[in-house]
């Protein structure tokens, strides 16, 4: 018996079989003609074309020219079709059947060495729905929602830049800046019955339907990494947690996630788009890091540790005013350098990071690990978000190597000792900065601290027999939790853990 394997022709391999039925185009496109390639004829755009993103053009220039009935025929058919489609989009503002497939070559994926340049994406000119556009509001209703973002959420999250939002204000938004005007609407909303909401499930599903028509693209992420932050902080799971690791996937295809990523998508020409990029993965890491504060390590990180010679965002004024920063500060930088305060956030995560992924074996990490974030805490004083993740870290670490036993020898483990005494001393530390936190601006306190204040209310409540004092620490602790819950209901349930361990009755 013959079992000779026919090896398909290069010609084979970029044909992609129709389905029955499927409209085809009575001619071969221009681009497979002009270079003498087999064409699918598959309408709107042939899989050659679509898989290499390159533009598709089936006009015949040798066809006779149409009569003025013809035409006038024509028009006639493109305007029901135009009906019908409008009718389709009011009767459902949710996803569709029907949606175009991205122009996003699948080559990308299953070849990346055959890949060789930035892709120019031109996502069309999508509509957003009339439910979107209902929830979005008024032009003035939307400049004052933007107006409220950059003076809260920005303020901690810095990372959409101000003067080029305000700018592409100016102009009508397409469907893409709509869903990220809603994604900011949505992350400063304070919901007073549900966190999931009218307003959370249409930028959800406006979120879904945009992914799906079009392919990646920043503002898009920017979008998902509000989306992720306003779960995080009313506390929607598991969506908190998919949501993130799915807007580290999105970074990854956008080659955010390293200098020698492959850049697949063009774009980032100018200095402020760049810096935007690199803020947006500094908050998915951010996020990554946050969303897995209580998962003891069980869960893997969906994101890589960032190097020493990662980039640290820029300082503050020069992001705003456009103007490229003369020098350039990476993570490697010295703590007693001189940083704005998202910088800071992002050094006090990378450390909370390296304590979530931490090896209870390895102790030098862990003595080198807490050395640095006592380093860092002694310099951030005055900066509340970044102490409060440096006191979760280390409350974190101390705990796990407090609750380690003795080895045969009788040999005290590396920071047995120092974890004991330093769980008091860091619970204290954060009573403190609770007192800060209540004095603050609602609208300007972060889903950041909260991890915070739980653990250290959870510590001082095992000292409870030792130190009965412990029970007036726990209950201001509790009292500092339901002022944050005010503005993220997450607090709540961190409440509802401590009552059901009855902490709050020791």
């Amino acid at each position: 018996m013959d079992r000779t394997v026919e090896i398909p022709t290069r010609t084979d391999i970029n044909t992609v079989y129709t389905r029955p039925g499927e409209p085809l185009a009575p001619l071969a496109c221009a681009s497979c003609k002009k270079q003498k390639r087999r064409c699918d004829k598959l309408l709107p755009t042939c899989s050659l074309c679509r898989r290499i993103g390159r533009h598709c053009d089936y006009i015949d220039d040798t066809r006779p020219t149409n009569t003025a009935a013809e035409e006038l025929s024509a028009l006639r058919q493109e305007v029901v079709d135009l009906k019908n489609l409008v009718s389709s989009a009011l009767r459902g503002g949710g996803p569709s059947s029907n949606w175009p497939t991205p122009s996003f070559p699948s080559l990308i994926f299953l070849d990346g060495s055959a890949f060789d340049s930035p892709l120019q994406m031109h996502n069309g000119n999508v509509r957003a729905p009339t439910a979107v556009l209902n929830a979005m509001g008024s032009a003035a209703e939307a400049r004052v929602m933007v107006d409220h973002y950059f003076a809260t959420v920005h303020t901690y999250f810095p990372i959409l830049c101000r003067t080029r939002m305000y700018q592409q204000l100016t102009s009508e938004p397409g469907a893409g800046m709509v869903l990220l005007l809603l994604a900011m609407k949505l992350v400063c909303d304070v919901p007073v019955e549900s966190a999931q909401g009218q307003l959370y499930q249409d930028v959800k599903n406006f979120y879904s339907s945009q992914e799906a028509q079009n392919g990646p693209e920043l503002p898009l992420l920017q979008a998902l990494v509000l989306i992720s932050l306003y779960e995080i902080g009313h506390g929607i799971y598991p969506a908190a947690y998919l949501s993130t690791g799915h807007a580290a996937r999105l970074g990854h295809t956008l080659g955010l996630h390293g200098s020698k990523a492959p850049q697949i998508i063009s774009g980032f020409q100018c200095w402020p788009e760049q810096e935007e990029g690199r803020r947006t993965w500094w908050a998915v890491l951010i996020l990554d890091w946050l969303v897995n504060i209580g998962s003891c390590g069980k869960r893997p990180l969906a994101t890589p540790h960032p190097t020493a010679d990662s980039a640290l965002p820029a300082d503050e004024a020069q992001f705003e005013s456009i103007n490229h920063p003369t020098e350039r500060l990476s993570l490697s930088a010295p703590y007693s350098v001189r940083v704005s305060p998202f910088a800071r956030t992002c050094q006090a995560f990378t450390l909370l990071g390296r304590v979530i992924t931490h090896e209870e074996t390895d102790d030098g990490e862990a003595i080198q690990l807490s050395e640095n974030l006592q380093t860092l805490a002694s310099v951030i004083e005055d900066e509340v978000d970044s102490l409060a993740i440096c006191y979760n870290a280390l409350l974190s670490l101390y705990e796990t190597y407090s609750r380690r036993e003795k080895s045969p020898s009788n040999k005290q483990v590396p920071l047995q000792n120092e974890s004991t005494e330093g769980l008091s001393n860091i619970s204290i530390a954060v009573l403190t900065l609770s007192r800060r936190i209540r004095m603050a601006n609602i609208q300007l306190i972060t889903p950041f601290v909260i991890p915070c204040l739980y653990n250290a209310a959870k510590v001082l409540a095992m000292f409870v027999k030792s130190n009965p004092t412990c029970v007036e620490h726990v209950e201001e602790l509790k009292d500092c939790l339901s002022f944050v819950g005010q503005r993220w209901r997450v607090c709540g349930l961190y409440f509802d853990i401590l009552w059901e361990a009855r902490l709050t009755r020791l």
